[in-house]
């Protein structure tokens, strides 16, 4: 019997490897499953994640023409702020030169005085007019923190390296 049980066995899998069906032993049963029926199984699936894919793609397309068009305004608002706003970044401090005679100004823009070529001091902020705060000043070579507000045109100067 057991003999005979594992000739119907063998015969099976290599029916089964001829055929294109998988043979499924379940306890004293065999289950025959044809590969087409578990190939259209997966196109169905296949089908309903390529669905997925096509609406997730969409969504993205969307989105991103909404970050343009935001992008966009956001531009547009920082533009408007600027004109009407100071706005102050801070940046890595370093030392700077006048690289010509320059006024140095207070916030409104008035000129308060004049600084002559090659005045050392430092700055770590900026606005948006293109302007360096002065945050120190060095008094005969020795560095001293700035007190007042103070701002100068950044074409006037030049990174000290």
């Amino acid at each position: 019997m057991k003999k005979l049980l594992v000739l119907i066995s063998v015969s099976l899998l290599l029916f089964s490897a001829e055929n294109s069906i998988k043979v499924i032993k379940s306890g004293n049963n065999y289950i025959v499953v044809k590969k087409e029926d578990k190939k259209r199984i997966n196109r169905k699936d296949k089908e309903r994640v390529d669905k997925k894919i096509d609406l997730l793609q969409e969504k993205i397309k969307k989105l991103k023409k909404e970050n343009i068009e935001l992008s966009k305004n956001l531009n547009e608002c920082n533009k408007n702020l600027s004109n009407k706003y100071l706005i102050v970044y801070k940046i890595n401090p370093k030392t700077y030169r006048l690289i010509k005679k320059c006024g140095i100004e207070n916030i409104d823009r008035d000129i308060l005085f004049f600084w002559g070529k090659n005045k050392e001091f430092t700055s770590f902020l900026k606005d948006n007019n293109n302007r360096l705060k002065i945050t120190g000043i060095f008094l005969k070579g020795k560095w001293q923190r700035n007190l007042k507000d103070l701002w100068i045109d950044k074409k006037c100067v030049e990174a000290k390296k």
